[in-house]
């Protein structure tokens, strides 16, 4: 994307947002436009139909009422000008940029899916959390993992699990560091406890290798599921508003018609 491209692209969106923030804001709006009529037209009926010696009391409410929506009309305009323009331009500057981070995240996810499943990119949740599994234990063939008492961590394939995973807790501290003033406690929150899931599964493997499969299992389970949900919550938003040339792609993971059976 060139830079005339991408200043098209930005001012396409920006209008986007503006657009949004309007009928968020219809009210205001709608008054704002009754204003504009009142101030041009109120003059005109107190100059033609309603003057103050025959009609005092129409004139009087007219004057009264031309007054009320200049005064609007004015303070309207010094939001319009001095707030509203400002803050949606700077909106959508923020917006991708936190996008642009979450993409960042998204990269290193679809690493550690590739690592996992390899190139099926759609499959139901119970598949991934199987396949993961199979992953990081060793000598196990299939569904004979569930035969086990006890599990044993492949070192070398959690240590590139681990490694991966230390960069998305990077990307996250770095996003709440820059711009969690600017995102909704709720997201800050949700991204937060991510980063929490990611030192718990790292820690329950790092202290003791020798773990049980119900415990592997839990974690894993808690683990991915909240990380591609995350995704499809908070992505969704940024994607809206966003300029750069960048697509969040992560792993199509069916959970709504995952019985949990399979």
């Amino acid at each position: 994307m060139n830079l005339n491209e991408q200043i098209n692209k930005r001012k396409k969106v920006l209008r986007a947002l503006r657009w949004h923030k309007v009928k968020e804001n219809k009210i205001v709006w709608i008054l704002f436009c009754i204003s504009i009529l009142a101030a041009f037209i109120c003059p005109i009926l107190i100059n033609i139909y309603f003057d103050d010696i025959f009609y005092p009391i129409e004139n009087a409410l007219l004057n009264a009422l031309s007054n009320i929506s200049f005064g609007y009309l004015t303070g309207f305009l010094v939001y319009f000008l001095g707030s509203f323009l400002p803050s949606t331009r700077r909106e959508i500057d923020i917006k991708d940029s936190i996008y642009f981070n979450l993409y960042m995240i998204s990269e290193n996810l679809n690493l550690i899916d590739k690592k996992i499943v390899g190139k099926n990119d759609m499959m139901k949740y119970s598949d991934y959390t199987t396949c993961f599994y199979n992953y990081l234990v060793a000598d196990t063939r299939g569904k004979e993992i569930y035969k086990l008492d006890n599990i044993h961590i492949n070192k070398t394939r959690f240590d590139i699990i681990k490694y991966l995973y230390s960069f998305i807790d990077q990307e996250i501290k770095s996003l709440i560091m820059s711009y969690g003033r600017e995102m909704p406690n709720s997201e800050v929150e949700r991204i937060s406890k991510g980063s929490q899931l990611y030192t718990e599964f790292v820690g329950i493997i790092d202290n003791d290798l020798q773990n049980t499969q119900e415990m592997l299992t839990d974690v894993i389970d808690e683990f991915t599921s909240y990380w591609h949900l995350l995704f499809r919550h908070i992505c969704y938003e940024y994607e809206l508003y966003k300029y750069c040339d960048y697509e969040i792609s992560t792993l199509k993971i069916d959970f709504k018609k995952d019985d949990g059976n399979n």
